[in-house]
């Protein structure tokens, strides 16, 4: 999970053959990301929907739940970026 604000993440993995405190055959895999968060008494996202949920979605605490229809998602992700 990552702050609601994250604008970049970038994570990496790798494989230890053995770590003293963990044991054998271990992976570790690490994520940083920006900006900064995780921070003591505060939670990673807003109960506010910023964007409309999708046709087929409602609110729900913030968040948008439900089966969005396929035309609409197609249109959301052809023009989100």
């Amino acid at each position: 999970m990552v702050w609601g604000s994250t604008n970049k993440i970038g994570c990496y993995i790798t494989h230890c053959g053995y770590l003293t405190y963990v044991g054998p055959n271990y992976w570790y895999f690490v994520c940083m990301y920006t900006p900064k968060g995780n921070w003591v008494g505060e939670k990673p996202y807003e109960k506010v929907c910023t964007t409309p949920c999708l046709e087929g979605q409602t609110e729900d605490n913030g968040l948008c739940v439900g089966e969005a229809t396929a035309a609409k998602a197609e249109e959301e992700a052809a023009t989100a970026c």
